[in-house]
């Protein structure tokens, strides 16, 4: 029969059983360092990319621009007649903060031969973006003759 003994030992410190020293790890200056580093890298690495987001809208304001744009040509300038259109100056679109829209009317627009009963009517559409200089706009241009 094999006898088994039963080997104990003490320490004599506590500590050292219950927080052994270990050679790997930082330092607080290796810490206070890398973030100092990372506090001068990191705004130099984002700030390209909020740039990007902040100019992805330009699609979305160009696209409601086109769209007001023609429904202002066809609600104020299309479905009326040679001498019923009439210019407007730069107003607020309702139910789109922000943007505006403006009519002008040149009677003195000639076509090759023909230099009476010609309108040239141009629409602008402008919106107010504080983040772009200059503010976006866009125009159509129409023609209205006396003549169908």
């Amino acid at each position: 029969m094999k006898r088994f003994r039963l080997h104990t030992t003490f320490h004599s410190d506590i500590n050292s059983v219950l927080f052994p020293r270990k050679s790997a790890g930082f330092t607080l200056v290796e810490i206070v360092v890398l973030l100092l580093v990372a506090a001068i890298i990191l705004p130099a690495l984002i700030l390209p990319f909020s740039e990007g987001t902040r100019k992805l809208e330009l699609p979305v304001i160009m696209n409601t621009l086109s769209l007001l744009a023609q429904e202002e040509m066809e609600k104020k300038i299309i479905c009326l007649d040679y001498y019923t259109v009439v210019s407007w100056p730069s107003t607020a679109i309702t139910g789109f903060p922000g943007y505006t829209s403006e009519c002008t009317i040149d009677d003195t627009a000639t076509f090759g031969e023909v230099i009476e009963g010609v309108r040239l009517i141009t629409v602008t559409v402008t919106y107010s973006y504080p983040e772009l200089d200059p503010d976006p706009s866009l125009q159509l241009v129409t023609v209205k003759t006396e003549w169908f």
